[in-house]
C-alpha cells in the first residue's frame, strides 16, 4: 500500500511540474510580447517633440512609471499614426529620462542626508 502511495505521490508531483512549467511558459512567452524592443534615445527624443507637440504641450517624462508610458504610448501610437520604430525610440528616451531623474533624485537625497549628518556632527 505505501509503494503505491508513493507512485501516485510522484506521478501527481510529475504532473504538477509539467503543468507549471507550461503555464509559465505560456504565461511568460506572453507577457515578453508586451515589452517592446529598445529604441534609439536620441531619435526618440526628436520623434517626440516633433510629434507629441502637434496636440498637447509636452509632459515630464517622470509624470508616469515606464510601464504606464508604454501604455500611453501604444494608445498615442494609434491617434498619433506613429511607426513602431518611432514608438519605441520614444519610449526609450522617456525611460532614459526617468533613469536619469531617479538617479538625481538618490543623489540629492544622499547630499541632504550627509549634510544633515555632518550638521548633527
Amino acid at each position: 500500500m505505501t509503494n503505491r502511495k508513493s507512485k501516485l505521490t510522484a506521478k501527481m508531483v510529475l504532473r504538477v511540474v509539467v503543468l507549471v512549467s507550461g503555464a509559465t511558459w505560456a504565461f511568460g512567452s506572453a507577457f515578453a510580447v508586451d515589452y517592446p524592443e529598445p529604441g534609439d534615445i536620441t531619435a526618440g527624443a526628436q520623434a517626440w517633440v516633433e510629434n507629441c507637440t502637434h496636440c498637447h504641450n509636452l509632459r515630464n517624462p517622470n509624470e508616469l512609471r515606464d510601464d504606464q508610458w508604454i501604455t500611453s504610448m501604444f494608445h498615442m501610437r494609434l491617434k498619433a499614426g506613429l511607426t513602431g520604430k518611432e514608438t519605441r525610440d520614444i519610449i526609450s528616451f522617456i525611460q532614459a529620462a526617468n533613469a536619469t531623474a531617479a538617479q538625481e533624485r538618490i543623489r540629492e537625497e544622499a547630499e541632504a542626508a550627509s549634510a544633515a549628518q555632518q550638521s548633527e556632527e
